[in-house]
């Protein structure tokens, strides 16, 4: 029940047609499900995107979104990769980092798809590891659970203990090929170098690193005309 109410919520504020309001553009705020309508701008990384974390093998396990901040990793992730995930029926599971570790940073993963937790208890108790096979089970094949964990940058501000406990849990999650399920980590550019901590438990961090550049003037052109022109305005 809660695999089909995430992806039919998101696919809910994805495809609903975008509400009439006085400014048609977002400003500095970041872009989120409900406005994959007036997200231009972005295609092709989108589909870039997509390319390095939906394909069957290896390679597209585990990747690493950077960009300097502010460029719009968060609005891509929101109104553009996890829509387009909904479309082709894979399921994104969206978590944002506290700049605090947490008691259990693996209870706040597994309450991103069931908010319930503590009426489960197996669920509750199983490893992450288990809790997403069974999860990623429920999926049509050859589709995949897509885990991503945006503002990564403040887990490095996370005690040395807790890092290498939840490094050791994503590890034991890569390790197993029966296991459908991407990563997708979201951190700012200047922190790209600080995965080496990752290392020996994930042996190659750094082998699907995907920059996100600024918007290119065509990229930037849409995204300033084609808000305007689904309110009626256009643009010379």
């Amino acid at each position: 029940q809660a695999v089909a109410r995430l992806a039919g919520d998101i696919k809910a504020q994805a495809t609903a047609p975008p509400a009439p309001r006085d400014n048609p553009y977002k400003s500095l705020l970041p872009y989120s499900f409900s406005d994959a309508s007036r997200f231009f701008g972005r295609e092709a990384s989108t589909r870039f995107l997509m390319g390095r974390i939906t394909c069957p093998d290896d390679r597209c396990q585990f990747a690493v979104l950077h960009g300097a901040s502010g460029v719009g990793k968060t609005s891509l992730v929101h109104a553009g990769v996890i829509p387009a995930m909904i479309e082709d029926k894979h399921l994104p599971l969206y978590v944002r980092l506290p700049p605090d570790a947490p008691a259990s940073f693996v209870a706040n993963i597994k309450q991103a798809l069931l908010s319930n937790l503590h009426t489960a208890p197996n669920l509750q108790q199983a490893t992450l590891r288990d809790f997403l096979r069974q999860a990623a089970d429920l999926l049509p094949e050859g589709k995949r659970l897509l885990l991503i964990l945006d503002q990564f940058e403040l887990f490095f501000d996370w005690p040395q203990a807790e890092r290498m406990a939840f490094v050791e849990v994503l590890a034991a999650c890569l390790d197993d090929d029966l296991l459908r399920a991407s990563w997708l980590l979201v951190v700012r550019s200047d922190q790209l170098g600080t995965f080496s901590t990752f290392q020996p438990a994930i042996a190659q961090p750094f082998a699907n690193t995907i920059v996100l550049p600024p918007l290119s003037r065509e990229e930037a052109r849409a995204a300033i005309v084609e808000p305007a022109r689904l309110d009626g305005v256009t643009v010379e």
